[in-house]
């Protein structure tokens, strides 16, 4: 084939039209070219957005035994056993009480006892809400930091497919 067969067969005003349509959008390819440099700098970002997300679900303790959720769980288990001895404690204060308002004019001290040990259990009832209620933070920052390592792989593989979409051009 001839190259003045093939130009033959092109239409020239289609030429043109293509002609015009570039130079009249010359700025807008123009900012086309930089799109490489823009995804890069997307790419970087969600990637260092990932590190960061990664960093913050270590520090809260994605696997549940490390970070802050491991504080709280173990906050939480130490005050749960605090209130459980309490909670002994108070009952032999009780038992006490009660032997002791049987003996002869030992009414008065038996009742005091007995209030102590009324407050001191309404206390020991306290911790162990307290207790219970720390564990499910704990449980609540397990779950947080499993959500931040999630999307600190998400950011960082969107990084990525920016970065192959900016290597393609």
């Amino acid at each position: 084939m001839d190259f003045s067969d093939l130009i033959g067969k092109l239409d020239m005003d289609e030429i043109g039209d293509l002609i015009d349509l570039v130079t009249n959008n010359k700025d807008s390819l123009e900012a086309l070219s930089k799109l490489p440099d823009y995804l890069e700098k997307i790419a970087a970002a969600l990637g260092g957005a990932g590190d960061q997300s990664h960093a913050a679900a270590a520090l809260v303790g994605a696997d549940g035994k490390s970070g802050a959720c491991a504080l709280v769980e173990s906050s939480a288990e130490g005050l749960g056993e605090i209130a459980k001895s309490l909670g002994k404690g108070v009952a032999r204060i009780s038992d006490a009480a009660e032997g002791l308002a049987r003996v002869p004019l030992m009414d008065d001290p038996s009742a005091k006892l007995l209030s102590a040990a009324e407050e001191m259990w309404d206390t020991t009832s306290r911790l162990a809400d307290l207790a219970t209620a720390m564990g499910a933070i704990g449980g609540t920052l397990a779950q947080v930091g499993t959500a931040l390592a999630m999307l600190g792989d998400y950011l960082s593989e969107s990084g990525g497919h920016a970065r192959s979409f900016a290597e393609l051009s």
